[in-house]
């Protein structure tokens, strides 16, 4: 392991110099995509030796026993993202049509990659999000406008006894409001809140057990990919005056 001049962290071997396109086609073998390939590894660093260049060649692969070394850059838009390395213990193995195909493998490799890695990024920021709504203590959820749920968290669970598959099935304002002009009234304010006219409000809901409880709800219309969805936010007004109390 080197330093470049900016004191990074770089790989001061054949594989690192091919990565970072820093071998000169005089010295060595190179195809037009930048790989390298020889037929045996030890002439060559034993020709390099011989020759006045700025690096080292550790060719930890001959002594391992290996001769025929291949290099193929994995590329995604011109740009290198990884290596592939093929060894063999027997010399001459890699001809020009075997790199060629090789590096045109490369580019599929690279961008697969690409594609993973980013899926993956990708996937780890969906986890994080979940974790952050589950333990978040306000009920949140998304719904489409057809009432079917998306995201429900542990919170509105907490506050209304009723499970996101429940919720699914009855219709969440039938659960909470069974009482036919409650309903009316809260699917009212709703309205007014996907047309921006109310930021929040003040309701009672009837939870599974049969109790009151007083919450605020705010409800903002989401247009995400085209399609349009519904998120809530529940605040328990019940569990946080009872909290105001104990100090």
């Amino acid at each position: 392991m080197a330093r470049n001049d900016d004191g990074v962290p770089v790989l001061d071997c054949m594989c690192g110099r091919v990565i970072r396109e820093d071998l000169e086609e005089t010295l060595v073998s190179l195809s037009a995509s930048g790989a390298f390939y020889t037929g045996d590894i030890n002439q060559l660093c034993s020709e390099l030796g011989k020759k006045n260049i700025d690096f080292n060649v550790r060719n930890y692969c001959g002594a391992e026993g290996y001769r025929s070394i291949a290099l193929i850059p994995l590329r995604a838009q011109d740009e290198i993202v990884g290596l592939l390395q093929l060894n063999d213990r027997k010399p001459h193995k890699f001809s020009e049509d075997n790199i060629e195909f090789l590096n045109l493998a490369g580019k599929s490799i690279g961008t697969a990659l690409t594609r993973f890695r980013a899926e993956q990024a990708h996937r780890r920021s969906e986890m994080l999000l979940d974790e952050i709504i589950q333990k978040a203590q306000d009920g949140f959820s998304l719904t489409t406008p057809e009432g079917r749920v998306i995201i429900y968290n542990n919170a509105m669970e907490e506050i209304s006894g009723y499970t996101r598959e429940e919720v699914d099935r009855h219709g969440w304002y039938y659960l909470i409001f069974p009482v036919e002009e409650d309903r009316k009234l809260a699917i009212q304010k709703a309205r007014l809140a996907i047309a921006g006219k109310l930021e929040h409000y003040e309701l009672q809901i009837t939870c599974k057990d049969g109790t009151k409880k007083p919450v605020i709800l705010s409800l903002t219309p989401l247009e995400i990919d085209g399609q349009t969805f519904n998120f809530t936010v529940m605040i328990d007004l019940f569990k946080k005056y009872k909290t105001e109390d104990m100090f």
